[in-house]
């Protein structure tokens, strides 16, 4: 089982900032947030942080998780479990440096909630627009939801 830890960037626009990645094989593509495996001994928030400040130049204090998912999917030595955690951070959209992109992302984007429910895009987790109207209210919940694969 990998551990990996995302945060779900929300603008004061209430946008989603969301990185569109390919699967390894590039037959497949989706739109995930930011965030990536923890390291050594590296709990969630701790994971959270770094990879968000590697990957946007974000830095951030984070509150409780909010969501996790567990999903298996196809990397480099075969099949991967994941669990992960995800946080949310209110930023300003300026603040965020564009990414570079790698050999898994290779863009970023700003989504309103309303552009992810018409979009025909995957999006990891595949429910999030069911998930996302509390965050970006404001309303954190009391313990994480778990929002499927």
């Amino acid at each position: 089982m990998r551990h990996a830890a995302r945060v779900i960037v929300v603008d004061e626009s209430d946008r989603v900032l969301l990185f569109h990645g390919r699967s390894l094989d590039g037959k497949r593509s989706f739109w995930i947030a930011p965030g990536g495996g923890l390291e050594g001994d590296e709990d969630a928030a701790t994971a959270a942080r770094r990879e968000l400040h590697e990957e946007t130049g974000l830095r951030v204090d984070l509150d409780r998780p909010v969501w996790t998912r567990v999903h298996t999917f196809p990397w480099i030595d075969g099949l991967t479990q994941q669990h992960e955690t995800f946080f949310v951070a209110r930023v300003r959209a300026e603040e965020v440096v564009a990414p570079a992109g790698d050999d898994y992302t290779f863009e970023h984007r700003w989504w309103s909630l309303d552009e992810i429910r018409a979009s025909d895009a995957a999006f990891a987790p595949r429910r999030m627009a069911k998930f996302l109207p509390p965050l970006l209210r404001g309303e954190l919940p009391g313990s994480p939801v778990d929002v499927g694969p």
